[in-house]
């Protein structure tokens, strides 16, 4: 009987995937609050909300990256749950039950680690989403899907599971035109590189699958990352964290009597005011994504 996706997923003996496990209870313990009060915990857990730029405290770097949503605009909080989840269930978890939790824990926490650094040096660290973990699985992903093709063909969209992982991967790609996802995947690269002949030696015997040494290493890391996030969750909901707004220097009756002083200045005085950052002037920086 051939290997199918239900098996990798969840029928085969593999083990639990508990790295991925984690990561979703962190995602859904970081994102919950967002939704009873919004402008509260978009500003204590998060970093921004629509057009408000909370203040980045340090802990922010590894928190945000757990919440969800923009607040006011695209995407929705429970959207971006939602995709995220759904990777981490059904391309993340593949991923850890075939090459074990160690490996898929430094995979994910090595892009995320990057990931963090690129935040702060990019956007200064205003950023909310998991994509920069969730797109580290795609490449093996396909590289089932191409392995599975050339055995089942047609068949092989028999199973849910395989339709679901597909329709997923064609996702991803498509969501490629998003750069964040597109750095997480070239991230990816090395790893895939480096263990491609292993992922499919394992699929090739799923019995006797080599899961790699420091298994359990990989859910101590996970662990902490969801203790983490619970703590500052916890001083946030409890209220020892409070909302803060990085506050205009201006305020809109301050800023009128600028544009009409602007619009009659010479024009070295309104190339000065043009090259004036929001920095410069005092003004709110608003540079935050949702990733």
């Amino acid at each position: 009987m051939s290997l199918s996706s239900r098996d990798l997923l969840y029928r085969a003996r593999l083990g639990f995937p508990w790295v991925i496990a984690l990561l979703v209870a962190s995602c859904l313990l970081v994102t919950a609050p967002l939704f009873v009060e919004p402008r509260r915990f978009f500003l204590t857990i998060g970093v921004g909300f629509c057009d408000e730029d909370g203040v980045v405290r340090w802990w922010h770097y590894l928190v945000a990256n757990f919440v969800h949503g923009a607040g006011c605009r695209f995407p929705a909080t429970w959207f971006h749950l939602a995709v995220n989840v759904v990777l981490f269930v059904f391309h993340g978890a593949l991923v850890e039950r075939v090459l074990g939790s160690a490996r898929v824990a430094l995979l994910t926490f090595s892009c995320l680690l990057v990931h963090m650094v690129l935040v702060y040096l990019i956007i200064d660290g205003r950023g909310h989403g998991a994509s920069g973990m969730t797109w580290s699985y795609v490449l093996f992903v396909i590289h089932w899907l191409v392995i599975h093709w050339k055995t089942a063909r047609w068949r092989m969209f028999a199973d849910w599971v395989t339709c679901t992982l597909a329709l997923l991967s064609l996702f991803a790609i498509i969501g490629l035109v998003k750069h964040w996802h597109l750095w997480n995947l070239l991230l990816s690269v090395p790893f895939y590189l480096a263990w491609r002949k292993t992922f499919a030696a394992n699929l090739a015997d799923i019995s006797n699958a080599d899961h790699g040494r420091g298994n359990a290493i990989g859910v101590a890391a996970a662990a902490f990352v969801l203790a983490f996030n619970a703590y500052f969750v916890a001083l946030a909901v409890g209220g020892q964290i409070q909302p803060q707004v990085v506050e205009s220097a201006f305020t809109a009756s301050q800023m009128r009597p600028m544009v009409t002083q602007y619009k009659s200045a010479p024009m070295p005085g309104r190339s000065m005011v043009a090259r004036m950052s929001p920095r410069e002037s005092g003004g709110t920086c608003r540079r935050w994504r949702w990733r």
